[in-house]
């Protein structure tokens, strides 16, 4: 493992680990058991070995890390996005709101302008029930003949 850290690991050149592929399990499992060193070497050395199960599992595995980098980086954005997006929903709101009010106050003006008509119609009918009571009283008074001018 020594060898394979020190041929494939070059400080700010490569990566900072190395691996060595034991293309079967039967070898891997074989080997693994008789020398103990390639399970301590990896910490020590930063290499070590990998067997066709144990890549597979380090490279989904990475792939996840990775992923979950890319989505942290992007983590700022949907924040950002979703702050826009309630500061819009805040904006929509008090607009909503301001719409109600005006609405409410509209309806009750409505209805103010409704109550002045009824009385001005109910006193409209009161005055002219007063002008026939008048008439009426009118008609019974006696009256003179006009005076014819020569």
């Amino acid at each position: 493992m020594d060898a394979i850290a020190s041929k494939y690991i070059i400080e700010n050149e490569t990566s900072d680990g190395a691996v060595m592929f034991v293309p079967a399990e039967a070898v891997f499992a074989e080997i693994t058991p008789t020398t103990p060193k390639w399970w301590t070497t990896p910490r020590q050395s930063a290499s070590g070995s990998w067997s066709p199960t144990t890549l597979m599992a380090v490279l989904n595995t990475a792939r996840a890390v990775l992923k979950d980098v890319e989505t942290r980086k992007q983590i700022h954005v949907i924040k950002d996005a979703l702050g826009r997006l309630g500061a819009d929903f805040r904006r929509f709101d008090d607009r909503m709101k301001k719409l109600a009010d005006h609405i409410r106050q509209a309806h009750q003006d409505a209805e103010d302008v409704q109550t002045s008509s009824r009385k001005i119609r109910s006193s409209s009918r009161g005055s002219r029930r007063r002008d026939r009571s008048a008439g009426a009283r009118a008609a019974n008074v006696v009256r003179l003949p006009e005076e014819r001018k020569s």
